[in-house]
């Protein structure tokens, strides 16, 4: 009896090997286990350089996360050419810089360790990227924004000072539960730091630091107060903030007649007809305060009639005091912008409250010079930014009649 054998060639029994684990990796991976062909797709990477290693080996930081997993879905912001920004320690303590996740702002890894006082480090960024500095007993936080290429970050000894550093307190003197919201004034993101407090009572003292700003709110948010610890607190002070109902409740007016006669107020209602509401204000003296609402719209004058102004209550919350001073016609005043940045170039926008649209009033104001005066009504709002729009800040005009009111624009808010 004869036997045959039949000759398999290599590159059959190479392919039969392949298709072999395919199926077996097919068959785990149905099982949901993960399979030998798993495939991690990575976005894109940081480059840094440890200035502390004389060979400066280069490694790469995943922005998905160290292990390459996807740890969010890459949005616009992530797009765009790297380019190099710099950090430079100018502080006396050793720093850290963190990576700040856009889409969970709470997640941050590591770019830079033990950033020692006088070391510069050197990374890639994209565009609109944050990084947060810190020292290891993490008594400051420090949020920058890599919004141009070749900047360099100074983190500067007032920055982290420990005199800064203050304890808060907030009161609830209202009849609303409040939470209460800190707020980074650089990446506006807000945090809750005190939640349903309850009418009555206080929340304990809190970490922060001067010119720290937040926002107490109810969950309707039926109102929004900020509260912001002034210069005056430092070296451990306490800052103590109280809310009340005058302060969450509807607006009062308060009318001051800098007249030298009596006048008298009536309020305008919506159909133009008007009723008397204050009588012979004698002069230098001040009103009761008036209940009242946002929009409001009152006129003074005097017994002889030769003037006429119009106020217009701009508050949604707290007291509004309006000055009388015979002004005829709408209450207005005059307002200048200073831009005290040593670099940015700044640009003003009016906006319109009842549109909500903005609209140029000033372009390129230089930094370190001041802009023309323009002529503002009492309310009117405007908004400050940079080129960049790595800022907004917003400024409502107040001015008293015939005076400049000027606002300004720090470093520290750039």
């Amino acid at each position: 009896m004869n036997h045959s054998r039949k000759i398999i060639s290599p590159s059959l029994l190479l392919l039969l090997s392949f298709w072999l684990m395919g199926f077996m990796a097919w068959q785990d991976n149905s099982k949901g286990i993960s399979g030998v062909f798993t495939t991690t797709m990575l976005t894109s990477a940081y480059i840094f350089r440890s200035g502390s290693n004389d060979d400066e080996k280069e490694e790469e930081y995943d922005e998905d996360g160290e292990d390459g997993e996807d740890d969010y879905e890459v949005s616009d912001q992530n797009a765009g050419g790297k380019f190099p920004i710099s950090f430079t320690n100018k502080s006396n303590k050793i720093v850290y810089i963190n990576w700040v996740h856009q889409d969970s702002p709470w997640q941050e890894d590591n770019v830079i360790g033990n950033l020692a006082p006088g070391q510069t480090e050197t990374i890639h960024s994209h565009p609109g990227h944050w990084f947060a500095a810190y020292d290891q007993q993490r008594t400051f936080r420090v949020v920058y924004i890599a919004n141009e290429p070749e900047k360099t970050f100074l983190i500067r000894e007032e920055d982290v000072a420990s005199n800064r550093a203050v304890k808060v307190k907030f009161i609830n003197s209202s009849s609303k539960s409040t939470n209460v919201n800190w707020i980074n004034t650089d990446t506006l993101e807000e945090r809750t730091i005190v939640e349903h407090l309850l009418p009555g009572k206080s929340s304990g003292e809190i970490d922060s630091y001067t010119n720290h700003h937040f926002f107490a709110f109810d969950d309707e948010f039926s109102f929004r107060v900020e509260f912001e610890v002034d210069a005056g607190h430092a070296n451990g002070d306490l800052a103590t903030f109280t809310l009340t109902d005058a302060l969450i409740g509807p607006p009062k007016a308060v009318f001051v007649n800098a007249m030298q006669e009596p006048v008298h107020v009536n309020w305008v209602g919506s159909d133009k007809s008007e009723r008397q509401v204050i009588t012979n204000l004698s002069p230098d003296h001040e009103s009761t305060p008036l209940d009242t609402f946002h929009g409001h719209i009152f006129v003074a004058y005097d017994e002889k009639r030769t003037f006429r102004t119009e106020f217009t209550v701009v508050k949604r919350h707290g007291t509004e005091v309006f000055r009388i001073q015979g002004y005829d016609g709408v209450a207005r005043a005059m307002t200048q912008f200073v831009n005290s940045h040593p670099s940015d170039v700044i640009h003003i926008n009016y906006i319109d409250d009842i549109t909500k649209e903005e609209h140029s009033v000033i372009r390129n104001l230089p930094p370190n010079e001041s802009s023309d005066i323009l002529t503002a009504f009492r309310g009117h709002r405007f908004v400050a930014f940079n080129e960049a729009r790595t800022f907004r800040k917003i400024f409502t005009h107040q001015g008293p009649l015939g005076l400049v009111e000027s606002h300004t624009v720090t470093a520290g808010e750039l």
